[in-house]
């Protein structure tokens, strides 16, 4: 059971780390966007129905840092 279980992390580690350097990339160049767009440099084009397009690019932004962290946590 043990053996198992050591393969599973073993095979697990690499895509979570692909998963949270991706993200965290994704993340930064997203918040790059955002100030960008913010000083009217760049269209902010994400938009969500109800909801200004700042929140909504923002939410995008937040949501792949988290998922950078979600990689990075308990490392």
């Amino acid at each position: 059971m043990t053996r198992m279980k050591d393969l599973l992390r073993k095979l697990w580690r690499p895509s979570r780390k692909l998963i949270a350097r991706s993200s965290f990339l994704l993340g930064c160049l997203s918040m790059i966007w955002l100030f960008a767009g913010i000083l009217q440099i760049a269209p902010l084009v994400p938009s969500l129905l109800g909801e200004s397009d700042v929140r909504a690019h923002a939410g995008f932004t937040i949501g792949c840092l988290l998922v950078a962290a979600w990689g990075y946590w308990n490392d």
